[in-house]
């Protein structure tokens, strides 16, 4: 089987119109082999199947017949990763992954009719296998393939098997995906149960006070997710910002009058300029926030109604419950 291997690499090399001849032995050679396959022949084998596909592109066994290749050739490589001792053997295995997926991208065989349509009885047969399971979510997740549903149903399986924050989040941005809201929070939930790194929280907190105020119904659920994420991350300027167009939205439900109500939009700019004072970076989208919401101040007249000035202090009340300044348009 290694001699195999080294005749089927040789004979596609000096004679690569014998293409189907080379697969064959390198074929045999790989069954014989396994694990213990020489990178050289799993290369070759890869690239012997994408020309085989290249002449023959209307064949869709051809197309998934390079998928199967390059799955096996993986994991091979993936197994002597894992168990390879000397750094330079290990260099030349990540090499060989390397050379296996950037031929694989550019066979144009990948495609997700043809993934989904190869690992659906896969994932069928063995629904609970967690090495298939990664497979199918690595391989879908990098080719877009994200709407599938067996992407869906591999990646709660995963989960269910080998819970993770990182595998929680990714179930939780297949369901935001799908604007089921209701799930994504539970995952995100869960991705937050088992996420330390304070960074990771944050994104994982903004997410969830968005989707919450995109959701509706929450406001106050949403602004404490939020400013979990600002304790998480307090140079990040963009939960302010979502802080500020939540108030903004509640304007109409907050106050018994349109003075009390446009006051709202006094709270909601704080947040916004507060937005860029700690985060530079979004100052732009800060300052249109800024523009759109100034001009729904009360105006002098209106102030001077409920006995206010400018430069006052006036108490937002409703669920916001905050202190602001009073300015006008």
């Amino acid at each position: 089987d290694f001699v195999l291997g080294k005749k089927g690499v040789d004979l596609f090399l000096f004679n690569n119109e014998k293409y189907e001849e080379a697969i064959n032995i390198m074929n045999e050679s790989v069954e014989g082999r396994g694990n213990k396959s020489e990178i050289n022949t799993l290369v070759f084998w890869l690239q012997t199947a994408v020309l085989k596909y290249a002449a023959n592109k209307d064949n869709e066994e051809e197309r998934e017949n390079v998928i199967n290749v390059y799955s096996k050739a993986m994991d091979i490589l993936e197994y002597q990763l894992k168990t390879e001792k000397k750094q330079e053997d290990i260099d030349k295995v990540k090499s060989g992954i390397a050379n296996l997926e950037e031929i694989f991208s550019k066979s144009g065989a990948p495609d997700c009719t043809a993934l989904v349509h190869l690992f659906t009885p896969k994932f069928q047969a063995t629904p609970e296998d967690i090495q298939l399971l990664k497979k199918i979510t690595m391989l879908l997740d990098k080719y877009n393939c994200n709407d599938a549903d067996l992407f869906v149903k591999a990646s709660e399986n995963l989960y269910k098997l080998e819970p993770s924050a990182e595998s929680a989040y990714m179930v939780a941005k297949l369901y935001l995906k799908k604007a089921d809201y209701e799930k994504a929070s539970g995952y995100y939930k869960e991705a937050i149960q088992q996420q330390s790194d304070s960074m990771l929280l944050a994104k994982y907190y903004y997410e969830l006070a968005t989707l919450t105020h995109a959701k509706g119904g929450m406001p106050e659920t949403a602004r404490s997710y939020a400013y979990k994420a600002i304790a998480n991350n307090p140079k990040d300027g963009n939960p302010y910002l979502l802080i500020g167009l939540i108030y903004a939205g509640s304007a109409k439900e907050c106050g018994t009058n349109e003075f009390e109500q446009k006051a709202v939009y006094w709270v909601a700019v704080d947040k916004f300029i507060r937005a860029k004072a700690v985060d530079p970076s979004i100052s732009e989208n800060a300052n249109k926030e800024i523009m759109t919401y100034s001009q729904y101040f009360p105006n002098t007249e209106e102030a001077f109604f409920y006995n206010f000035n400018a430069g006052d202090t006036y108490e937002v009340g409703c669920w916001i419950n905050e202190k602001t300044q009073v300015r006008f348009p």
